[in-house]
Formats: C-alpha cells, sequence, structure tokens
C-alpha cells in the first residue's frame, strides 16, 4: 500500500504521543503542545520527556512545528502512520448504521437514483463531499431478456442489467404477431445475450434474419434494441455521482489551491481515475502527497468498492482534509459499500428471480 506499512514500528510511548497529538489536531485545528499532550496520556510522563518524544517525531517526519513558537501538527507520514497502525478499528455507532440500514432496505430506486442517493447518504454520515462512482458499460452484462406482449401489434421488451438497472422499450409491429413468434425471437435473443456484455446489444442491431420469422417482426425488434442500445452505451464510461458540494467550505479552509482543487471536483475523469487507482483493498485511504496532485496535497481520500457478483463494479469515495476523523469516516465508508452490494446483488437475484 504505502511506505509506512514497511517503516519501523514506533515504541508504545511515542505511539501514544503520535495517537494524542493526531486526534487533539482534528478535533481542535490547533498545533498541538507537550501540556495538551500531558492530558491525554493514560501513564505518567515528565513535560521535559514529552517534549524530548515530540522532537524526535518532528525530526523522523510524522511531525511538522508550523511556527518556531506554535506547537506541533501531524505530517503526511504522521497521519499515514495513525490510519495504518493506531486507528481504533471501530463500528459505526448503531442510530448511523440504522440509518444505512433502512435506506437500502426501503429504496426501490432505478440505480442512477439510487447511486446519488447514496452519494448524499455518505456525505451526511460523514460531513464531506462524496463521489458514488456507477458500473462502467465494459463490466456490465445482462442478465434477463424479455418480451411481454402487450396486444397483437405491441410487445414490451425488458432487458435487466447486472448493475440492477431495467431497461424497458416498446416494440410496436406491423402485422399481428403470434406468441409463438414472440417466443421464438425472445429464445433466440436469450441465447444470444444473456450474461454477455451490454456491449453486445450493438451486435444485434443490424441482424436481417431469424429462421420461420417474419422480416418486419425482426426489424421492429432490432429497432427496439437500437433505442436500449444507445439509451446504455451512449453515456459516459461511468456515473459519477456527487454528494455534498455544501461541505466543500470545510475542506477550502484547509487547502491552498483553491482554484485546482475546484477544478479537479468538477472533472468527473480525473476524479474517476483517481479513485480506480486506489481500489486495491476493502477500504483504502490516500493521505496528502500520496494523492499526486499539488491541489489534493491537503487532503485525504477514502474509497472502498462496491460489487455485483463477486466482481468489483464502481465506488463510494470521500474527499475531505487531512484533518478528518478517520476512524468514522472510514467505518461509515465501509458500511455503505457493503451495504450497497448486498443491495444491488439482491436486487439482481429477486429480478431474476421472477
Amino acid at each position: 500500500m504505502t511506505e509506512t506499512n514497511q517503516s519501523t514500528k514506533l515504541n508504545d510511548r511515542k505511539s501514544h504521543i503520535l495517537s494524542a497529538v493526531v486526534g487533539t489536531y482534528i478535533e481542535t485545528s490547533s498545533a498541538v503542545g507537550s501540556s495538551n499532550i500531558a492530558q491525554h496520556l493514560n501513564f505518567k510522563i515528565s513535560p521535559a520527556t514529552i517534549r524530548s518524544e515530540m522532537a524526535q517525531l518532528e525530526s523522523d517526519g510524522y511531525l511538522v512545528q508550523p511556527h518556531i513558537s506554535s506547537g506541533r501538527i501531524p505530517s503526511d507520514k504522521g497521519y499515514r502512520y495513525f490510519v495504518d497502525n493506531l486507528i481504533p478499528n471501530d463500528q459505526l455507532v448503531m442510530t448511523e448504521k440504522k440509518k444505512v440500514i433502512d435506506f437500502f432496505s426501503s429504496t426501490h430506486l432505478a440505480l442512477e437514483e439510487l447511486l446519488h442517493e447514496t452519494s448524499n447518504l455518505l456525505s451526511n454520515l460523514t460531513g464531506q463531499i462524496s463521489f458514488v462512482v456507477g458500473t462502467p458499460p465494459d463490466t456490465t452484462t445482462i442478465k434477463a431478456f424479455q418480451l411481454v406482449s402487450l396486444d397483437k401489434k405491441t410487445a414490451l421488451m425488458i432487458v435487466v442489467l447486472s448493475s440492477g438497472d431495467v431497461e424497458k422499450n416498446e416494440v410496436i409491429f406491423t402485422d399481428d404477431i403470434s406468441q409463438t413468434e414472440l417466443n421464438k425471437i425472445q429464445s433466440y435473443f436469450q441465447k444470444q445475450l444473456l450474461n454477455k456484455s451490454i456491449k453486445s446489444l450493438s451486435s444485434y442491431t443490424s441482424l436481417t434474419e431469424i429462421l420461420g420469422i417474419n422480416q418486419t417482426f425482426i426489424s421492429s425488434t432490432v429497432n427496439a434494441i437500437k433505442e436500449v442500445d444507445s439509451r446504455v452505451n451512449g453515456n459516459l464510461p461511468e456515473h459519477v455521482c456527487y454528494g455534498g458540494i455544501s461541505n466543500i467550505g470545510t475542506t477550502l479552509k484547509e487547502i491552498k489551491d483553491v482554484s485546482n482543487f475546484l477544478k479537479i471536483i468538477e472533472e468527473q475523469i480525473t476524479i474517476v481515475s483517481l479513485i480506480k487507482n486506489l481500489l486495491d483493498k476493502d477500504v483504502n485511504v490516500s493521505i496528502g502527497q500520496e494523492n499526486g496532485m499539488e491541489a489534493l496535497c491537503q487532503c485525504a481520500i477514502i474509497t472502498a468498492p462496491y460489487s455485483i457478483d463477486g466482481k468489483k463494479a464502481g465506488s463510494v469515495s470521500i474527499i475531505g482534509p487531512t484533518r478528518m476523523r478517520y476512524s468514522q469516516a472510514m467505518a461509515t465508508v465501509s458500511t455503505i459499500s457493503q451495504t450497497l452490494s448486498e443491495s444491488l446483488n439482491l436486487r439482481g437475484t429477486s429480478v431474476n428471480g421472477d
């Protein structure tokens, strides 16, 4: 993951002091002095010893002193060590966990709306800017294809996607079509499309014949498929849903490069690319310079993937200042990503079971 996982472990005293500095700075946003630390430790250490240990932590790169006369604040390395080694393995408090469970158990939104509302839930619980990246078309597969007769000349085409989306389109025939003929068309496309990428839809937009079926029926069905193909494959590679933009003021107070930060937030391609690079484990935290962009050097990004049918399908993420409550934020991102996965998999199972 990052360099500090491989660095030398701090002893208990230094770990206690670093943890106290990080925790106090997160809560107060003020540089932390030795007198502040003495109030947070569970064992007696003289002020002189605390000052000496803090000086050593600064020398080793875990702390920095903004001004000569001030206390110290965590560096990126200090935050990294805290996240990797000292952070409590918190779970969401019951009230917040209940909000997540209730949201996913009661919602029946279409996928894009669900992801948008998920981003709002994430930002509301963390107080940070959130991003939920949706399933790109090349990883989405077709789980069901059905033609349901509405009347003698009309059928409803239903295409169920692994993402949980259900695409519907009317097929209007020029002549009366029998149920037998409709079943033949449905059976053909089920064999050709099920469990294939939705990109496969475009392979059948120029189909000319199915054995024993009137050419006009085929043309009408293909026209309906073209419309579905245009909708699902004509989108951006990924949907990016933002939440908590009203929280941006909190982050802006902590960073120097405001204009470039805002530009990055507005650029979907940059955000998607950045988040993709972080999806190497269940919950990933990227801090400061680790983000690889000067505009994000005072920011932390916490991200986790959600999956469909056991495959990574998208991600939920938050961006905020490095001075954030990591434990609570990580627990929230983890819980929401897991519950979103469960919800989408259950949705796919129930749709296919109908």
